[in-house]
């Protein structure tokens, strides 16, 4: 029989973009056109993280059910002196322009691993965020088995009261960016004797260290996880 454990590990990722300077006299006038982009925060403008651990035993997938969900918001440099709404759509033609500008293999997240559940947002009058979200759904994550991981690159498709050129040039694209790691464990001969269900007193160590206790390692249920960082690991248990 073999165990497979895929942790999926989805992060967003939001284009950062240097401050913007501008100095001047008393007497002078200064007229800034407001650009647009997404983000994953209204403030401050940074990654966000969140994960969903998938366990495939048997073949049998099991994710409770569970199926995340992102939203971003729409934002300008300046707050709007009319209302300007805002449509995000995916752009599977950037996957292959990160992956060779950061030296990775994502997959194209396939069209049917994906719902918006909201495209179009609206930033008002006096305002710099849009007041609701877009909104992304994943959907069957269990399908989503190849390796390298997938990404699916969101841009600013229209914007209505304004043009494409006041789109942000470098903050006008977020990643939802799917990582999947495989850990496969074949089982050796049936051991014969009787299973030892209290295993309170026994002790685990783990070098290097996991990401969570190492006693998850033997507690007998896959409820909990010790992740590791993809290096070798050597495992000491003392049953007592």
């Amino acid at each position: 029989m073999r165990l497979k454990n895929i942790i999926w590990k989805t992060v967003v990722m939001s284009l950062m973009a240097s401050p913007l300077c501008i100095s001047c006299d008393d007497d002078d006038e200064v007229t800034v056109n407001s650009k647009f982009y997404l983000s994953t925060k209204v403030f401050p403008v940074d990654s966000y993280e969140a994960s969903l651990s998938v366990i495939l035993k048997d073949n049998s997938v099991v994710v409770n059910e569970l199926q995340p969900n992102y939203r971003f918001v729409a934002c300008a440099t300046e707050r709007l002196s009319k209302d300007v709404k805002i449509t995000a759509d995916s752009d599977d033609n950037l996957v292959s322009a990160y992956n060779k500008a950061n030296d990775t293999e994502y997959n194209i997240l396939p069209a049917e691993n994906y719902s918006f559940t909201n495209k179009t947002v609206t930033i008002e009058n006096g305002e710099s965020v849009s007041g609701d979200s877009i909104k992304i759904e994943l959907l069957n994550v269990g399908s989503l088995t190849t390796e390298g991981g997938y990404l699916l690159p969101v841009t600013i498709s229209s914007i209505e009261g304004n043009n494409l050129d006041a789109l942000s040039s470098n903050r006008g694209v977020v990643y939802v960016k799917i990582q999947n790691i495989h850990v496969n464990v074949e089982s050796g001969q049936p051991a014969e004797g009787t299973l030892i269900a209290d295993r309170s007193g026994w002790t685990v160590k783990v070098a290097p260290t996991t990401r969570g206790d190492a006693k998850n390692l033997i507690d007998g249920t896959n409820s909990d996880l010790a992740r590791d960082g993809g290096a070798e690991y050597w495992l000491t248990v003392d049953i007592g």
